[in-house]
């Protein structure tokens, strides 16, 4: 955006001075010198030339491209859509880190680049927006102390893709938690980036639904921490 703004004022600029130039010589009370003449000539023909390049640039560039994250998340161990509570053993296995991803697409109108995100998986009490609360202030803390995810990336215009994240080993006593309804999982993070309007952040915060005997897994929204700006 900044290259656009100067290359704007560089035309400006060059147009005040062809029309200056024009100004000076139409009110001259005499010929001009030769010396002169030769120096407006330059100076005229150089500035129009300056002014037209310049607008061709501008032109070219058009507005400004902004990219926009679309988020959703999936399962972490298996891919079989749609999953149900059925499956829990394979989604959740005790034993193992509790993962989830988050499957990402720019549908913006122009690339994401320097891309960093981070995530989080936690268990907490219920639906309530002071779990949610808790969950966010987890991650945040995380974050702070781990800072992940330094490496950047460029998510071009249509681009998809996914990244998963990681919680603590899930004890015997969480899964049954989950799986009757007494605790729910929560996925919690960001994913940061630029474009032509400057930096952005998309937050995500999501929680899988207490779960029915044989019905789907249901991710619903938290009360809060999922704004994109």
């Amino acid at each position: 955006m900044i290259w656009t703004i100067l290359i704007a004022v560089i035309g400006g600029l060059a147009s005040f001075t062809n029309s200056f130039l024009g100004y000076k010589v139409t009110n001259l009370s005499g010929p001009l010198p030769a010396a002169k003449k030769r120096l407006y000539d330059a100076l005229f023909i150089g500035t129009g030339i300056i002014a037209v390049i310049c607008l061709g640039l501008a032109a070219s560039r058009g507005a400004p491209e902004r990219a926009h994250l679309k988020l959703k998340p999936s399962l972490g161990y298996i891919f079989n859509h749609p999953a149900t509570w059925a499956d829990a053993p394979g989604f959740i296995p005790v034993g193992q880190m509790m993962k989830f991803n988050v499957e990402f697409e720019n549908v913006g109108n122009g690339p994401a680049t320097n891309v960093t995100h981070a995530g989080r998986v936690y268990i907490e009490p219920d639906d309530s927006i002071t779990s949610s609360q808790d969950a966010v202030s987890k991650f945040e803390n995380w974050r702070k102390l781990t800072r992940p995810d330094t490496a950047t990336t460029t998510i071009a215009k249509a681009d998809s893709g996914w990244t998963t994240s990681e919680g603590d080993v899930l004890t015997p006593e969480d899964f049954q938690n989950v799986i009757s309804g007494r605790r729910l999982i929560y996925q919690v993070g960001a994913f940061w980036f630029e474009d032509d309007t400057g930096g952005h952040y998309h937050n995500f915060c999501w929680f899988l639904m207490a779960p029915r005997e044989g019905e789907k897994i249901i991710p619903a929204l938290c009360q809060e921490h999922n704004e994109e700006k």
